[in-house]
């Protein structure tokens, strides 16, 4: 009984675990696809003629890069993957070289 229970907790934490990094990636896909694009204009009329000849004080635009992430069907979410690595850990290798 108790061998049936730690296999159901054992899968479940797995469900689990694939869960959370699906939202995970979902997250980072609508996040990517937010538009942040602005723009604004100032202007002033010093001399009180009107709209007809305002001066422009500032002006600033910003546009936002399309998005890069993508969370198609049977693929990993958002290009999340992991990969097991095959002969075990190992220490990490520093970069050599030098800095300019």
């Amino acid at each position: 009984m108790i061998a049936l229970l730690a296999i159901g907790v054992i899968v479940g934490a797995a469900s689990l675990r694939d869960s959370i990094v699906q939202e995970f990636g979902d997250i980072s896909v609508a996040l990517d696809r937010l538009n942040q694009t602005y723009s604004y204009r100032i202007e002033l009329d010093p001399d009180g003629n009107g709209p007809a000849a305002p001066q422009t004080i500032w002006f600033a635009n910003y546009t936002d890069p399309l998005p890069t992430l993508e969370d198609n069907v049977d693929e990993p979410p958002a290009g999340i993957t992991f990969v097991e690595p095959t002969g075990g850990e190992s220490p990490v290798t520093l970069p050599v070289g030098s800095v300019p």
